[in-house]
């Protein structure tokens, strides 16, 4: 019911304020996102397996770990693409890998949960000052500030 409702807000996906899985795989790609999105989910392990089965591809993941293999996949996407969400509070990349800086990266990020994450520790130019919720099992975080934070 709640997607149905971020459906009516805008036949146009980039001017919802909410953006889930294939949507959220389209903006982010094409580089289309706005002031507008609050809220972007999107976990590519399970993308893949949809489009497989739509195609009647065989996936195969490697069973002690997710996020191999789509970190040998060519399925990198740029920080760029989150330059205009300058109000997204709520971000979900699962199996996600960025490439690119993230001086530009949304500020206002309250809760990231980024299951999959290809670093051992955030970018300097990652900003994670208001984040409330911090969610990244199953990634390589080793360290996530050098200094003690409150």
């Amino acid at each position: 019911m709640g997607r149905e409702i971020i459906r009516q807000e805008s036949s146009d996906i980039v001017k919802r304020s909410r953006l889930w899985h294939k949507n959220a795989f389209d903006v982010i790609r094409e580089k289309i996102g706005s002031r507008t999105v609050k809220c972007l989910t999107l976990d590519l392990k399970v993308l893949l397996e949809d489009k497989a089965k739509r195609t009647n591809t065989t996936l195969h993941f490697p069973k002690h770990s997710k996020s191999q293999f789509l970190m040998s996949n060519d399925v990198d996407m740029e920080t760029q693409a989150f330059a205009k969400m300058k109000r997204l509070k709520l971000l979900q990349l699962d199996y996600v890998r960025l490439k690119g800086d993230f001086k530009d990266f949304p500020k206002r990020l309250r809760w990231l949960r980024w299951h999959g994450f290809c670093m051992q520790s955030f970018p300097v130019d990652f900003d994670i000052n208001e984040i409330v919720v911090l969610d990244m099992r199953n990634s390589k975080l080793k360290q996530v500030w050098k200094d003690t934070e409150v």
